[in-house]
């Protein structure tokens, strides 16, 4: 029986909306435990995505080189700039997205392709859940474990 996208995908989304702040962002992504996720609009549809690096990206920016020097205030002041932008400002409007109907081969072609750790997964245009590099690793050891049990039959 072919495993589809639809079958080891995470249904349960955590996902931000554009005119979130990164403030909002950084408590949503410490709370969850997570490295990224998904930016949607009020209509469910994915528009970007965003992570912990793109955060990171951001705040560096706001930083002088190591040979200029920042009073403490300027550093603060910069940083809070960050963390008031909306999350838009930092999303990747690039979005690499899959049917929930794939076949996982093409699941992970599509990921090794595109050297990333997740995708996202539409139904109609919506999102409907993420397959990771973990959810790929979960079905291919069940299935090898189904495999070890059909040769002790």
């Amino acid at each position: 029986m072919p495993i589809r996208a639809r079958d080891v995908m995470t249904r349960k989304l955590v996902t931000i909306e554009p005119e979130a702040t990164v403030r909002d962002l950084i408590a949503v992504l410490t709370r969850k435990r997570i490295s990224g996720l998904p930016v949607v609009d009020g209509s469910g549809r994915p528009v970007g995505v965003v992570s912990r690096t793109d955060v990171l990206v951001a705040l560096d920016s706001g930083f002088p080189g190591e040979d200029e020097r920042t009073k403490p205030g300027e550093m603060r002041a910069r940083i809070e700039d960050v963390l008031g932008q909306p999350v838009r400002a930092l999303m990747r409007e690039r979005i690499v997205a899959v049917d929930e109907e794939d076949l996982l081969p093409s699941v992970a072609q599509k990921m090794l392709g595109e050297r990333i750790h997740r995708v996202l997964v539409t139904a109609g245009g919506k999102l409907v859940g993420i397959v990771s590099t973990f959810d790929l690793a979960s079905a291919l050891a069940t299935m090898l474990t189904g495999l070890e049990d059909d040769e002790d039959d």
